[in-house]
Parts: structure tokens; sequence; C-alpha cells
């Protein structure tokens, strides 16, 4: 199964958006990252079909741990969506250049979230199976962990 990474630092939040994972059918596995650091590890190794970035985080903020995916080439073609409190039309267009996909703010309407990232996940699914092949002819592939991916790191 495919894998989104929810990059995070509060609690609540976090917990809202791993319910959906839970129980709703999304389609995709979720993984979770507290600081910017952390994401851009979770990243490089699980390669996620997808990265819904908080903006203000501890230590390196969203948008520089955006940027530093887009710059590095195993991980410059994954979707980042930011994921923000912050709501003003020049905060939307900083983190749009700073290389994310789409701005959602907070808080969000789940149901609606819920649906877009079903509807992400089955146009991503055929990716999966790319991976697979890739890795079963002998290409390089995505790295993916045995077994569901590991839960978040404690805060």
């Amino acid at each position: 199964m495919n894998t989104i990474l929810l990059v995070e630092d509060d609690m609540a939040c976090r917990a809202l958006v791993a319910d959906m994972f839970e129980f709703d059918d999304i389609g995709a596995d979720l993984i979770c990252a507290a600081t910017a650091e952390e994401a851009l590890a979770l990243a490089r190794r699980f390669r996620p079909i997808l990265i819904l970035m908080d903006i203000r985080l501890p230590g390196d903020d969203g948008l520089e741990a955006t940027q530093s995916l887009k710059d590095d080439p195993r991980t410059e073609h994954i979707p980042i969506w930011a994921v923000t409190a912050y709501a003003l039309t020049e905060d939307k267009d900083k983190a749009l250049r700073a290389g994310c996909d789409d701005y959602i703010t907070k808080p969000f309407d789940a149901i609606a979230l819920k649906d877009r990232l079903r509807e992400f996940a089955s146009q991503h699914a055929d990716e999966l199976v790319d991976a697979h092949a890739d890795t079963t002819l002998g290409g390089a592939g995505p790295e993916r962990a045995p077994g569901k991916p590991p839960p978040a790191a404690p805060r």
C-alpha cells in the first residue's frame, strides 16, 4: 500500500488525521513526523505519494523542509500540501513559492480532507504496482518498510 507522510507537531491535529486513516478507507498508510528534520528522513526512506506539511514546526519550519525536499532528486517529485493555520494570501503565496503544490488552512473540513486524500490515493494506487515492478525487475524502486510503517515519534 502507498504511504502518505503527515508532518505535524500538534498532537490533536495529528490524532485527527490519523483517525481518518485508521477508521476510513483512505487507501494509503500514514506515517507521521513532528519536526522538519524527521520529515526529511522519513520522506527519503519511505518515498510517500504525498506529504501533508504543517508550516509552523519546532526547529526548521515547514517551508524550509519543503525547499529541502524539492531540492533533493529523491523527493522532488513528491507533492506537498501545506496544512496550516496561516490563512493570509501572502502566506499561501510564500508556501507555493517554497514548493508546496496545494494549500489547506486550519481548521480544515475533516470530511472534505478525507475525500481529497481518498481521491488522491486512488489516483496514485498504480504507483505502488509500478514501484513493485521496478524492484522485482532489479530496478532501484522506492524503499518500503516491511509491514506497517513506524508510529509517530513521541514528543
